[in-house]
């Protein structure tokens, strides 16, 4: 009976001290998940994820990379510029992208304390810890391909919590709530306007008929997107296609077009300028370029610079404060500790009016 005592309680501390070197989080998908309580090697797979370990400022801990990362352009994402110098050098352990899943032999001789995952079902990965041994931490931004501000918070928080980052982390939910109310007070009381926000990447880049259900920067300043009052065939995505003829009859005074789109937009362009023409805010000269929303998954601090920047468009006098390339750098600096805005707007048009004419279109 002593020898029962004596080894029950062996047992007891023994998995005290076990336990005292883990955490025991709950994720964005429900899952309990034990982390070490000193993370100090990441690996991060599907959609956006990297972007959300950036944001919370722990890059350095990355021990591998998806190949998908190296494919798309990197002068649009803005967290790319943070990426650590070594970046290129990691070990590939997936191809990336939605729902694809990892080299489970890469991931494990990268050896990381815990991967962040975007994109997968909750039984793809306890499939990879069962598989791998490493505990995998569900992120989220909210619905396939929109931005759920609060979703991205609690994300962040999550990442910030695990990494040992949470002064940052908390310091950008602070702001996104902070934005957010200067935001909706410079536009209160004022009459909303009809836009149309066009050529909305979704799984890559989409047509001008392209648009969002909700788009976020709208929401931030009290703004009637065009397809706000459409239903998707998918009612878990707010992602959806417009008819032109839809388009042309609801007459949108602004149309904000995602910069993604423009290299669609110039091969299309003999066969849509027509159609295009009958539009009065392509009449009247109020189409703009924007940032990209979506770029393998939203890029956050892109939706706030784009509302300011809609803002001084719209309401010029209630935005007369602001000017977009110091507070590009304000919101940059906020979310990624950096300042790649100059940089980004010499390698594309962004943030300028787009003037259509019979030849083609340009921006001025």
């Amino acid at each position: 009976m002593k020898r029962f005592y004596l080894t029950f309680i062996l047992f007891i501390l023994a998995n005290t001290v076990a336990f005292a070197h883990e955490l025991t989080i709950t994720d964005m998908f429900g899952r309990v998940v034990q982390t070490p309580t000193e993370t100090k090697r990441v690996s991060v797979i599907g959609p956006g994820a990297l972007r959300l370990l950036v944001y919370a400022g722990a890059q350095d801990l990355l021990v591998s990379r998806e190949l998908f990362e190296e494919k798309i352009d990197k002068s649009i994402r803005p967290y790319t510029y943070a990426l650590p110098d070594n970046y290129m050098e990691l070990p590939v352990v997936s191809d990336g992208g939605p729902g694809k899943m990892p080299n489970i032999e890469k991931l494990m001789l990268a050896k990381p304390d815990v991967i962040f995952a975007t994109g997968f079902t909750a039984t793809q990965m306890d499939m990879i810890t069962e598989k791998t041994h490493i505990p995998v931490v569900g992120v989220s931004y909210g619905v396939i391909g929109h931005a759920d501000l609060k979703e991205v918070k609690n994300s962040i928080r999550l990442v910030g919590y695990i990494t040992h980052k949470q002064a940052r982390a908390q310091n950008i939910a602070n702001n996104m709530a902070m934005m957010r109310k200067d935001l909706l007070a410079r536009t209160q009381g004022e009459m909303p306007k009809l836009v149309y926000m066009a050529s909305i990447a979704y799984k890559g880049a989409r047509g001008f008929n392209s648009t969002e259900r909700n788009h976020p920067s709208c929401s931030l300043l009290n703004l009637n997107n065009i397809a706000d009052d459409k239903s998707s065939s998918n009612m878990r995505s707010t992602h959806i296609i417009l008819q032109m003829e839809t388009i042309l009859k609801k007459q949108p005074e602004y149309i904000f077009y995602d910069i993604t789109g423009f290299n669609i937009l110039k091969n299309d362009y003999p066969k849509t300028y027509k159609l295009l023409s009958l539009l009065n805010a392509v009449k009247e000269g109020n189409v703009y370029s924007v940032m990209p929303y979506n770029w393998y998954n939203s890029n956050i601090e892109n939706i706030f610079l784009t509302a300011y920047f809609m803002g001084k468009v719209l309401y010029p006098d209630k935005f007369s404060d602001v000017d977009i390339a110091h507070k590009a750098d304000d919101i940059y600096n906020i979310f990624l500790d950096i300042h790649p805005y100059k940089k980004m707007v010499e390698k594309k048009n962004i943030y300028r009016r787009v003037i259509f004419e019979k030849s083609g279109f340009r921006f001025k």
